[in-house]
This record gives C-alpha cells, sequence and structure tokens, in this order.
C-alpha cells in the first residue's frame, strides 16, 4: 500500500471494496429509503422517527436490512454516525 496519508489509505481500502461488491445490486425499496434518510441525517435519527408514520414496517425493516446490507438499522445508524465523525476529524485536521 503506497499512500502517504490516512485519507489516501481510505480511499485505497474503499477502493478495494467496490471492487470486490457485485457490479449491480437490487436493493428493496423500504431499506434503501431508509438508508437514505440515516445517511441525509448522518445517522442522527431513530429507526423510530424514520418510520414514524409506518410503525408496523419496522420487523420486516430489520429483517431486510439485515438480508440486503448484513447489519442492523442501529448498527447501520453507528456506522454512519461513526463515518460522519471521521470525515468531520479529517476536515480539521
Amino acid at each position: 500500500m503506497n499512500a502517504s496519508n490516512t485519507i489516501q489509505r481510505i480511499e485505497i481500502v474503499e477502493e478495494w471494496i467496490r471492487k470486490k461488491m457485485p457490479s449491480k445490486i437490487e436493493i428493496d425499496g423500504l431499506v434503501q429509503s431508509t438508508l437514505d434518510a440515516m445517511i441525509e441525517s448522518f445517522g442522527s435519527k431513530s429507526i423510530r422517527t424514520i418510520l414514524s408514520d409506518k410503525p408496523s414496517l419496522r420487523r420486516r425493516l430489520e429483517r431486510r436490512f439485515i438480508r440486503y446490507i448484513g447489519v442492523s438499522p442501529k448498527q447501520m445508524g453507528k456506522v454512519i454516525r461513526f463515518q460522519a465523525a471521521l470525515k468531520f476529524m479529517l476536515n480539521q485536521i
């Protein structure tokens, strides 16, 4: 790995992950809309808030999230918050 700083290392790892992923991924609409809302709020919105108009979908969302993303919505929120904090810190340096 020929990276001179942390940002380049992150870019190298992200590129490696992208190459390992299938080229076209079909994600369920419920999962995609929830993921979009989580990313838009930098992971600060709770699943309850995101699904406030459809609380009966919570269990279905959790199962689909694990199937399509590989982690629960709560864990994904933590990842998004961590990623946002990391980007903030790297931009402050």
